[in-house]
């Protein structure tokens, strides 16, 4: 169990991101040659891959930790630097996965509908980044102080710009591609309830890929098992110290900001009591026994990706099932931070971000699904254009 999956020589990374950043060009100069036009769909998925492009030259270089991002961009260091070995982090890997999954998940729903496929391609581009950029979003939000500003005030950019083996908050990816999925609607003039059923299909896929990614990084972990656990799920919440000295954030946390456990079983583990958490000996190997939770949601997205096939050619009106997919993780991911034990989550009134964010967001999908049972009419057999 390690968040790198493995190391790749940095000309290889160079060498794709300039073929990302010069895909738009060479397809508008075939085209040209064969007397076609590129569509503004077409375009716009270029665009995408060229800001890939750039993040890959710009955030992946050592010259920006050295420097500093302006000085980076002013003396193009970025584009010479010597990018010796790459680290691919398994979480990105797995998550990139999953949206490619949720993706051709849809892509056959979409025909039913008349989609042309380069406008789907064109959406899942569109709801893809922006639902990145919203789950990096949030987690800048509630991870700032803790994570982002050093003890002197200044900001640590490296950590802001460069996302490792985790770093994204689910929620802000949902919210943030919610809103994508509607500016691509409104762009497109067509309607967003028809968009946002085809996204939600796939979307428990990203979900299960993303948390498989997780929990080989060791993040987004539970509470100690009790002593009743059954062997095969101790040995599946234990997460270790990496042979670098590096730690998992759930090793990490179970020796410098501790554990829940009472007075006796900490005294078993050797630790010590501050407050009410429990700071295990830095000697250890692997951190105690603690719910796998982040296999708990992939179990979860897996089922709600069974529902959400099985609804969607039974749906009675658009917007049936991205509504459904709303209620039932949010109820279901409240239920899950109960058992969630990592302090990097922000917390407010007794209950975490991600608890107010599902309850009411539930609360909303039940009202918004009552709504549309009532004024929807029949589920449309092509895309619709708005008038």
């Amino acid at each position: 169990m390690h968040p790198v999956l493995v190391l790749v020589p940095g000309f290889v990374i160079k060498a794709l991101a300039l073929a990302a950043l010069l895909s738009g060009p060479i397809a508008w100069g075939v085209a040209r040659f064969r007397g076609r036009s590129v569509s503004s769909d077409d375009a716009l998925m270029y665009a995408w891959f060229a800001l890939v492009s750039v993040a890959l030259f710009v955030l992946g270089a050592p010259a920006v930790a050295r420097d500093g991002l302006g000085a980076a961009l002013r003396h193009g260091s970025t584009f010479v630097e010597p990018w010796r070995v790459v680290p691919i982090y398994s979480y990105g890997v797995l998550l990139a996965t999953g949206i490619l999954m949720g993706c051709f998940a849809g892509l056959s729903l979409s025909r039913r509908i008349a989609i042309p496929s380069a406008k789907y391609w064109t959406f899942c581009a569109v709801a893809a980044a922006t639902a990145l950029l919203g789950a990096r979003g949030l987690y800048l939000i509630v991870q700032w102080k803790a994570e982002f500003v050093a003890s002197d005030g200044r900001v640590l950019w490296e950590r802001v710009l460069y996302p490792r083996a985790n770093g994204f908050v689910v929620y802000g990816g949902f919210i943030s591609g919610v809103l994508g999925v509607w500016a691509f609607a409104k762009r497109s003039r067509t309607l967003v309830w028809q968009w946002t059923d085809i996204a939600t299909v796939g979307m428990p896929l990203g979900l299960a890929f993303g948390r498989l990614g997780c929990f080989l990084a060791g993040c987004d972990f539970g509470m100690a098992l009790s002593s009743e656990a059954p062997a095969w799920l101790e040995r599946l919440g234990r997460f270790p110290r990496w042979p670098t000295g590096e730690g998992s954030p759930a090793w990490w946390q179970h020796t410098h900001a501790g554990v829940r456990l009472t007075r006796e079983l900490c005294e078993q583990a050797h630790g010590v009591m501050r407050g009410d958490r429990c700071v295990l000996p830095g000697t250890i190997t692997e951190s105690l026994a603690v719910h796998p939770t982040q296999l708990y949601e992939l179990v979860l997205g897996l089922a709600l990706f069974a529902w959400q096939r099985w609804l969607w050619p039974r749906r009675r009106f658009d917007g049936q099932v991205s509504l459904s997919f709303m209620v039932l993780y949010g109820l279901a991911r409240s239920g899950l931070e109960l058992v969630r034990d990592d302090v990097e989550r922000g917390t407010s009134a007794g209950l975490t971000t991600s608890q107010w964010i599902g309850l009411t967001s539930a609360a909303i999908g039940v009202l918004a699904y009552g709504w549309r049972a009532r004024t929807a009419g029949q589920p449309a057999s092509e895309l619709a254009t708005v008038s």
